[in-house]
């Protein structure tokens, strides 16, 4: 039985906002950024799923020869980031451009894009990136992540979102090779104290998301109970 993770953006625990005000984020205003190599029946899925919400969706690397390692088995993916970071640079003077990147053979959407820029908005991060409960690849890194009393630990680059400009900024400091493994080369700008301080404007979080597995026939059985929840505290930047 073939199985997706539904990627569903709600907040359920909210900090004070880091913006001066609410803004209300446009629609017209957001871009999916995806990579897939071949259009798998995961892939499929995942973009009727966005046809159905009508969201603006660009796929990198489609009919590309896939360089970035066996990431189901080991380490791998840097090749996502190098597309990416080509893609942002485009983007890279959009000032109210908001861009997501997320893995397309195992998500689908569950709601629409007003919803999900509503929810982004209300975390009050230019920068927001999901959590996962273990320390991959690298556990030895496992200690130096902040405690959290609730949710999610450790950076997931599965799926991250943010404004167009920050982004590009972040992600041009990738020079590995394709089979580098891209949640390796988040985690490590995250965790850096030094780029922490000079990059606090970002104000990054990590959340973690409602996650379901979506058989064959679409019944959805929840499988983790979580949403969006911010475990961050304030002055960490």
């Amino acid at each position: 039985m073939a199985s997706c993770r539904l990627l569903w953006l709600a907040a359920v625990c909210l900090l004070g906002s880091a913006w001066a005000e609410h803004r209300k984020l446009s629609p017209e205003n957001l871009l999916v950024l995806t990579a897939a190599t071949e259009e798998t029946d995961g892939f499929r899925r995942f973009m009727r799923t966005a046809t159905q919400f009508n969201y603006t969706v660009k796929v990198l690397g489609l009919g590309q020869e896939w360089k970035g390692g066996d990431v189901a088995r080991t380490v791998g993916g840097g090749q996502k980031v190098r597309w990416l970071k080509k893609e942002l640079l485009k983007h890279s003077e959009k000032k109210e451009l908001v861009v997501m990147f997320v893995d397309s053979y195992d998500v689908i959407f569950a709601s629409g894009p007003e919803e999900l820029l509503s929810k982004f908005s209300d975390l009050g991060h230019r920068v927001v990136f999901s959590a996962e409960g273990f320390c991959w690849p690298d556990q030895r890194l496992a200690t130096k992540y902040p405690e959290v009393h609730s949710g999610k630990r450790y950076l997931n680059s599965g799926g991250f979102m943010g404004f167009a400009p920050d982004l590009s900024t972040i992600i041009q400091q990738w020079k590995f090779k394709d089979n580098d493994d891209d949640q390796l080369f988040y985690t490590r700008i995250y965790l850096d104290q030094n780029q922490r301080v000079s990059w606090s404007k970002y104000f990054i979080r990590l959340v973690y998301i409602k996650s379901e597995h979506v058989s064959e026939a679409g019944a959805a059985q929840e499988n983790q109970t979580v949403m969006i929840r911010s475990w961050f505290s304030p002055e960490l930047f």
